[in-house]
């Protein structure tokens, strides 16, 4: 949100109020991935605010910032840079400032105030700005019928490959992930194409894939804890062991009516055909849609829709240290304004209040020191 509140006010005490806060006893909920969701977001809220309060800090609403104020002169560390001096908000009025955070969040979930005024502020005053792209987003596929219909399934313990195809007739190359993932995890079925979290930790690489102008696909394993022989092996004792069902409602047993359903008629098989009847090459189909029940993704939902902004300030041009421009002296960028975009199960919190905390210090030392 691109107010004065985030932007020069609250440096003195930011490393403050993180680091009491991370102190304090709170209920916390584990999922299955390991990470941690606080069960109280209002209450994390209510810390963060009532720690501002002790420290005095100044808090002000409805106060957009337009743009940094900068003198061009530089310093003698920094002879070539130029320096903060404020902001101006949009009534036009002016606030004197040495030191500024440039805290404003990425260009996602712009009703929350964040629409990534912040990176048009940074690039004005000379730095670069990485292309933006959501990350943590759903997924549109190209079988839209075929997702329409398992819409609102969400599956546990499936592993999903990514895979890249250059051009037409070469080969599919999976694409390598850029955070480390379980061997499994949850997906859901949409209207559009995929979502859940094993998606959203995967969306990014896909994203790029697709600007880069390749054909990508999502290889789901239905079944990763058992290899094919093993299916086809089960499948075949099933088979015999209930030769009059339909193969849908045997497949009940495996994967929901519909996902079942799906399945057989991606296999070639009407869905009601009793199973005796089905050969063994029809049975080695049904195997080979279970350990690799594919989808071309062709898109993403739009930036606004990522849990998450992709792309920002250069992490070149920031010092990790402290977080200070290496580009403008006084001038600090923390959170979402820059080039972060970690995996899902609260790390991009982190990295937003790491990266505040530690610009919070250095703006303090900085602004102490003058």
């Amino acid at each position: 949100m691109t107010h004065c509140s985030g932007l020069c006010q609250t440096a003195p005490c930011l490393g403050t109020c993180i680091s009491d806060k991370s102190q304090r006893k709170r209920r916390r909920k584990n999922l299955r991935d390991g990470s941690h969701l606080s069960s109280n977001d209002v209450k994390v809220r209510d810390a963060l605010l009532r720690y501002t309060n002790q420290h005095n800090v100044q808090v002000r609403y409805r106060t957009p910032v337009e743009a940094l104020l900068m003198d061009p002169e530089g310093t003698d560390t920094q002879p070539n840079a130029g320096r903060v001096q404020g902001v101006r908000l949009r009534d036009g009025k002016q606030i004197m400032a040495s030191a500024i955070i440039l805290a404003t969040g990425g260009a996602s979930w712009p009703s929350t105030g964040s629409t990534g005024d912040g990176y048009r502020m940074a690039q004005t005053i000379g730095h670069s700005i990485i292309p933006l792209r959501p990350a943590l987003v759903p997924l549109t596929v190209a079988e839209r019928a075929r997702a329409k219909a398992l819409q609102g399934i969400s599956l546990r313990n499936i592993h999903c490959t990514l895979l890249a195809q250059q051009a037409k007739g070469t080969h599919y190359k999976p694409i390598p992930p850029r955070y480390p993932l379980p061997p499994t995890g949850e997906l859901l079925f949409t209207h559009f194409g995929l979502s859940g979290p094993l998606v959203l930790t995967r969306s990014l690489d896909a994203v790029d894939a697709l600007r880069a102008g390749k054909q990508v696909f999502a290889s789901i394993d239905l079944k990763p804890g058992m290899t094919a022989d093993e299916i086809r092996i089960r499948l075949q004792r099933e088979f015999e062991q209930h030769a009059h069902k339909h193969l849908a409602n045997l497949l009940q047993n495996w994967a929901p009516h519909a996902l079942a359903t799906v399945l057989a008629e991606m296999s070639g098989i009407a869905p009601e055909r009793p199973v005796h009847t089905i050969r063994a090459e029809e049975r080695d189909s049904i195997v080979e849609r279970f350990k690799d029940f594919r989808w071309q993704i062709t898109s993403s939902l739009p930036l606004e829709a990522g849990m998450v902004t992709a792309g920002g300030v250069s992490l070149k041009e920031v010092d990790p240290r402290s977080f200070a421009s290496r580009k403008v002296h006084g001038l600090f960028l923390a959170g979402e304004v820059l080039d972060l975009a970690g995996d899902t199960g609260g790390f991009n919190l982190q990295a937003a209040f790491s990266s505040g905390y530690l610009a919070g210090e250095h703006a303090a030392a900085l602004t102490s020191a003058l």
